[in-house]
């Protein structure tokens, strides 16, 4: 996945209104007549969420998905993101559950925000965010959602919180919310994963003799391109060549190819037994137009996903040396299967 866990937060929170914004009293004149969903369906799912879903899209609209938080009627929570370079052909969306399932408290807390009329008089799609056929999207928006037995799919529109457009104060409170408790999940998953995928572990993990690590560089940056790279400790390889320069058609070119289990598995204990993924990034900004290279490592242990991952910006990892050294031969490996696939 071309995309770094914190990548993946900040899609999330995309928007979100300083401490000094207030939401507005006043409500939007695009509101529908009538409420497309009664207050009580919803309270009868607060009391019985079973099969109910909770989704929070922000997306630029036109049908496209954009970035969707899920939360299924157990409390558990699903983030699914668009990477802008996708690896594999397979993998353009990226799906990302999270192990920490929300309090029933919370959960209904939720749902329960969903009943009120000025939530549920929220036009499916806004008129002042209509684009024509063909043309860019005018801007970001959010689109908020349940689906539960008995109820014809509620989805709402709402501008992002800076728009200028007229905003709805139940809207925002019910949006942050679900944004909240995806950051808080999430948090804790990737704490979690970064405390299991430890070195001890990773260790074992490579000598048990089943494929299920691998080790992923991202070092594309959108406007002067570059290479993903994708070792398994199988020795399996697969690469992204991404040209933006290019004609559409040659832009982005995968292959893949393979190097011994027994290099692979050197690269991937050598991040660990250096300390890569221990890194502290000392600026969190970067110069304009400059990569920010990230490895992520992942693990499948008894069909649970593990990972971690580390981004620096170019010029710090440059000065990394355990980060850099990693980098260009996962980098060297690249371009060895690209020039021969």
């Amino acid at each position: 996945m071309i995309q770094s866990a914190p990548l993946v937060a900040l899609l999330i929170l995309a928007a979100c209104p300083g401490k000094d914004q207030e939401d507005p009293v006043k409500p939007p004149s695009c509101l529908e007549e009538r409420p497309r969903l009664a207050r009580e369906k919803v309270a009868a799912f607060q009391e019985n969420p079973k099969g109910v879903e909770i989704t929070l899209r922000y997306h630029s609209g036109n049908g496209e998905e954009g970035s969707v938080t899920r939360i299924s009627s157990d409390g558990r929570l699903t983030l699914i993101t668009e990477p802008y370079f996708p690896l594999l052909e397979t993998e353009k969306r990226a799906v990302k559950p999270l192990r920490t399932p929300l309090p029933w408290e919370r959960h209904r807390q939720i749902l329960g925000l969903f009943a009120n009329d000025e939530v549920l008089r929220l036009p499916r799609e806004i008129p002042a965010l209509k684009k024509p056929k063909g043309t860019y999207p005018r801007e970001m928006r959010y689109s908020i959602g349940l689906r539960g037995p008995g109820i014809e799919d509620f989805e709402a529109e709402h501008p992002h919180f800076n728009s200028s457009l007229e905003q709805s104060g139940p809207a925002r409170r019910l949006i942050r919310a679900i944004q909240e408790v995806a950051s808080a999940s999430e948090t804790s998953t990737d704490r979690e994963d970064r405390e299991f995928l430890g070195a001890d572990r990773v260790k074992g993990l490579l000598e048990d003799g089943e494929e299920n690590v691998t080790l992923e560089l991202d070092d594309i940056q959108g406007l002067w391109g570059g290479t993903a790279v994708r070792i398994s400790d199988a020795g399996a390889v697969n690469v992204l060549v991404c040209n933006p320069r290019k004609p559409p058609a040659e832009r982005e070119v995968r292959s893949k190819g393979k190097v011994s289990p027994e290099e692979s598995k050197r690269l991937i204990l050598e991040c660990m037994e250096t300390g890569v993924f221990s890194i502290q990034e000392k600026r969190r900004t970067g110069i304009p137009d400059e990569v920010r290279p990230t490895f992520t490592l992942k693990a499948v242990v008894k069909g649970e996903v593990y990972s971690r991952s580390i981004a620096l910006w170019g010029g710090e990892a440059k000065e990394t040396p355990a980060f850099e050294k990693v980098r260009r031969a996962l980098r060297e490996i690249g371009a060895n299967v690209a020039r021969n696939p």
